[in-house]
């Protein structure tokens, strides 16, 4: 019955270490994927940047030929009703024409720069966010693997300890005070690794990612 109970306690100590590290190494597995997910949206953020401000460029342009082309019409027409290029009134015209285009110009390029800006910080950010996701695993891994550890050396230190103590209480001339102290530290040092490895793995759980 002794062996019995002994292999039951190795066994169970093995399976509570074995998926612990399991649990870890699937966590670990997972850190990879992190990186390239937040690569490839930072990097899909980046691409909508250049476009944003190719898009802007490519509209400020088309106001810039509005532009000219407005001026082109006026100056046709003060030609045709006999105006100079002196002429104040036409002076006038084209210099609103002027203003008025490089704004809207200008308008386009603020706002294509402005999405640009905010999509570059996203990108940016985004891969920042898989870098820190991947380090924090790395922690919780470290941290799983020393409790799956802890956990079952806690299980057979206990298990030790019990074993002991019984056996010590069944001789005929009862256990001695040595004997019962280091049953008792066993016993001790076995809760204290339990706890620590259950507080670890509540840490872990705890974690969001």
């Amino acid at each position: 019955m002794a062996g019995v109970s002994a292999a039951g306690t190795l066994l169970g100590g093995y399976g509570e270490y074995r998926s612990g590290m399991d649990s870890a190494a699937a966590l670990d597995a997972s850190r990879p994927y992190d990186i390239i997910n937040a690569a490839n949206k930072s990097q899909g953020l980046k691409y909508a940047a250049d476009t944003a401000l190719a898009g802007s460029q490519r509209q400020a342009l088309a106001k810039a030929q509005d532009k000219d082309l407005l001026l082109s019409k006026s100056r046709a027409l003060a030609a045709a009703s006999g105006g100079g290029a002196n002429d104040t009134t036409v002076i006038n015209q084209e210099a609103l024409i002027e203003r008025q285009g490089e704004f809207y110009k200008a308008l386009e390029m603020f706002g294509g720069l402005e999405q640009s800006n905010q999509l570059n910080y996203e990108s940016q950010n985004a891969l920042l966010q898989g870098v820190n996701t991947y380090n924090a695993k790395g922690v919780a891994v470290s941290r799983a693997r020393s409790a799956a550890r802890m956990q079952a050396a806690g299980t057979l230190l206990s298990s030790a300890g019990a074993g002991l103590y019984k056996y010590r209480r069944s001789l005929p001339f009862g256990p001695s005070d040595t004997d019962v102290a280091i049953a008792e530290g066993y016993r001790d040092a076995a809760k204290v690794r339990a706890d620590y490895a259950a507080s670890a793995l509540r840490r872990r759980s705890g974690r969001q990612w």
